[in-house]
């Protein structure tokens, strides 16, 4: 700094100044020269340097005073009439303490000036930047929240918070009003933008139902016959009751050796044994009871069709039929009847009942 190096300079020019001439000057800042009895209002005397400091930064400024052969030492003095709002130090160095504006003077002393001279500059104290607080994601459609931006220092600190003005133009994904109001629209991401003055800053907001509630569009399943593929819808709602379209879910089952699922909800009873459907989307799940009702659907011949035999005697090959579902799949425990429907005959066992093949 051009004021630093003066004044160092003219601090030795003075020093010898005392040694050689033996004079009881008492005096470590000889900055410029004055002549006795002047009346330095009416010099040139000014402040220079910037009127704008950020928060927790500094800047200096520059008291002139230019010389013209006046004789006498000198001195400024630099003070801030609110030091909670900027300080200053002897050399005008100003650090910026809190947001608000301030006096900084310069203040001219000489023994032989009639009256010290004043000048001052209006300091005000900026914030460096701003920045809005980050916010959780929105679980539900029509869920709620409000953004809120805060003033930085020069390290990037927060400070106070400030009346910025939010916007989210054209977004399917939330409506945000100017205050910071937030609604969830969509699942999705939004960049929302917020201004104070001339500070500008963005933050993002993220939309992601997450499921509150999950169920089966019937209470139970009973299925008609084995291997037979089945859905049932699923409705599954956020956190504020809203639908999910097309949730993510993971279809699992109770027992696999009795009933089976697909990665996308089909299942499929493969044994008679009672299970569940089990359906789960984020943290919550649902179960589906399901059964089989394995009623016969056909009887097949299996042998013994087309014979004769003499009569009083029995055919070579008893006749057997078996018994199936309506997914092709034999049916025990199956009381058959046996009958002559036409032509002269009789049936001895004519009731049977079906073994696990049918």
């Amino acid at each position: 700094m051009r004021y630093c190096a003066n004044r160092k300079s003219k601090t030795v020019a003075a020093a010898l100044f005392v040694t050689l001439c033996s004079t009881a000057l008492v005096s470590c800042f000889l900055d410029k020269a004055t002549a006795p009895g002047e009346d330095l209002a009416s010099r040139e005397f000014a402040v220079t340097g910037d009127s704008v400091v950020e928060l927790g930064g500094v800047l200096s400024l520059t008291a002139e005073l230019p010389t013209n052969g006046g004789k006498g030492p000198s001195r400024i003095y630099w003070t801030s009439s609110d030091t909670s709002v900027a300080t200053v130090d002897s050399l005008g160095v100003v650090m910026g303490v809190a947001i608000g504006t301030t006096a900084i003077q310069a203040r001219v002393a000489a023994p032989d000036i009639i009256e010290d001279v004043v000048r001052s500059i209006a300091m005000e104290v900026v914030y460096a930047a701003i920045a809005i607080d980050p916010v959780d994601s929105l679980t539900g459609l029509g869920e709620t929240t409000s953004l809120v931006a805060r003033g930085l220092d020069v390290n990037d600190v927060p400070s106070g918070v400030v009346p910025a003005t939010f916007s989210c133009p054209q977004s399917t994904v939330v409506a945000v009003d100017s205050t910071g109001a937030v609604t969830a629209l969509a699942n999705g991401v939004a960049s929302v933008l917020g201004t104070y003055g001339d500070y500008v800053d963005t933050t993002t907001v993220r939309v992601r139902q997450v499921a509150k509630r999950l169920s089966f569009a019937v209470p139970r399943v009973d299925l008609p016959g084995l291997n037979q593929d089945t859905t049932v819808a699923v409705e599954v709602l956020d956190t504020r009751d809203s639908v999910i379209v097309s949730p993510s879910i993971t279809w699992t089952t109770s027992d696999s050796t009795a009933l089976t699922v697909t990665s996308s909800g089909v299942f499929r009873a493969i044994s008679h044994t009672a299970a569940y459907v089990i359906a789960q989307s984020d943290t919550v799940e649902a179960q589906l009871p399901v059964a089989v009702e394995q009623g016969v659907e056909a009887l097949l011949v299996y042998e013994g069709d087309n014979q004769t035999a003499t009569v009083g005697e029995s055919v070579a090959t008893p006749p057997a039929v078996i018994a199936l579902d309506d997914g092709g799949n034999p049916v025990g425990g199956v009381w058959v009847t046996f009958a002559v429907t036409s032509g002269a005959g009789a049936v001895s066992g004519a009731v049977q009942l079906t073994n696990a093949a049918g």
